[in-house]
């Protein structure tokens, strides 16, 4: 599987995680200052600005709201910072607690063969049945 599919999968299956019922995913792809940022928001429960520093660090598990969100391995963020990382780019994370994250991937223009960019907005429900994975079973 692709690197970016596997960057994006992860951070979209974390986006359906901790997203409730009637919560949209927005998954934005733009070039600025030759880079090509991808940008993947959430409407969910958002992450505690205390949990910033050690989002990325490996067995990091986030505390989050939402019961019924079992835990994973801890390792999905810091595999994709990783990837990103690999590629030359950097990802930034931004978050509301209560209202919503936004995970942020700056890549090299150059890194991306594909120049056609675009705009998706989807709902919690349509994007579930393609990110029932975990990462780690990717």
């Amino acid at each position: 599987m692709d690197k970016y599919e596997k960057i994006i999968l992860n951070l979209l299956s974390n986006a359906t995680k901790f997203t409730p019922q009637g919560g949209e995913i927005f998954i934005n792809i733009y070039e600025e200052n030759n880079h090509v940022i991808i940008s993947i928001k959430d409407t969910g429960v958002g992450i505690n600005k205390s949990e910033f520093k050690n989002i990325f660090e490996k067995f990091n598990n986030l505390k989050n709201n939402l019961p019924t969100v079992e835990s994973g391995t801890g390792l999905g963020l810091n595999l994709v910072k990783t990837l990103v990382e690999k590629m030359n780019g950097e990802i930034k994370v931004k978050s509301t607690l209560g209202k919503g994250t936004e995970f942020l991937l700056y890549l090299p223009s150059k890194q991306i063969e594909d120049r056609e960019l675009s705009s998706i907005r989807r709902t919690k429900k349509e994007l579930e049945h393609i990110t029932n994975i975990e990462f780690s079973d990717i």
